[in-house]
């Protein structure tokens, strides 16, 4: 066991090995559904219910799979337990207990080199500090992400226009389109004018565009969130502090999700690192 696998690495090849292949695998099943239908070898309600046989197997395909990977990423990865969570908010890996955890196919042999990892998980992480992270990042609104929805904002307005006045009987999709684009425009300006931090992460601590700074110390449960509403999606930066739980939307910010992961885990190692040293005799 030579442990010499990052979690970067195992993540990037799991993907390879898990999310990519059932990619492929599902909407190449249904692909084949349609050529089938539009050939009249089969029947259009095939088509219809062509996604479930495609969703199986790559059901299929991940039962089978992700077990190999599994063994493979925590016998050479030293931090499993960094691993583990990376590796669930990926959707590489189930959260234990969830049903599809349990669709998992092992065979016995598999089964005995997993329970003889399970020490690893006895063990703490080790901190791998990364040196192109500076000692305090602050992050903006981006710029980029903002002029984007603003231009596509103008879009929807003039659409609108042009349906509301050449198209009489457009008016309702005409009103609609002005509606969007202006709530498109007015966001996307907003957010590019703003030129206040939203987001300060440093070696002692974090502080958002609406909470006070607080230390490392004062801080606990720092991490990124996704939470779904219906069709919908937002990903949220989120701590527990003295002033309660505290939460703020990364979407439209200049840094990714999964760097601003990065700038948690090499700060907070920092600042434990240290504080340890600072306690040493």
């Amino acid at each position: 066991m030579f442990e010499t696998v990052t979690v970067d690495e195992a993540i990037a090849r799991g993907r390879r090995m898990l999310t990519y292949p059932s990619l492929v695998i599902f909407f190449g099943g249904w692909i084949l559904f349609i050529y089938l239908a539009v050939k009249t070898i089969v029947s259009f309600w095939f088509l219809v219910l062509g996604f479930v046989p495609a969703g199986l197997l790559a059901w299929l395909y991940w039962s089978i799979m992700v077990t190999h990977w599994r063994l493979w990423a925590f016998e050479n990865v030293r931090n499993v337990h960094e691993l583990q969570k990376r590796a669930v908010k990926k959707q590489l890996l189930a959260k234990d207990g969830k049903f599809i955890q349990k669709t998992e196919i092992w065979s016995a042999d598999q089964k005995a080199k997993w329970e003889s990892l399970q020490d690893k998980f006895k063990q703490d992480d080790v901190f791998n500090d990364d040196y192109n992270v500076p000692p305090e990042t602050v992050i903006h609104y981006s710029k980029t992400k903002a002029f984007f929805a603003l231009s596509i904002g103008l879009v929807f307005v003039a659409g609108g226009c042009w349906l509301f006045f050449t198209q009489e009987d457009s008016h309702f999709s005409a009103i609609a389109g002005f509606l969007i684009g202006g709530f498109l425009f007015v966001m996307g300006l907003k957010h590019y004018l703003n030129h206040q931090p939203q987001v300060i992460l440093s070696n002692d601590g974090v502080q958002l565009v609406n909470t006070p700074f607080y230390s490392w110390g004062q801080v606990t449960d720092e991490d990124t969130e996704l939470v779904r509403r219906g069709k919908s999606s937002t990903m949220y930066l989120k701590y527990t502090c003295p002033e309660g739980d505290k939460r703020i939307e990364i979407n439209e910010l200049e840094v990714s999700s999964s760097a601003i992961e990065n700038l948690l885990r090499v700060y907070r190692g920092r600042y434990t690192q240290a504080h340890e040293q600072n306690r040493k005799p």
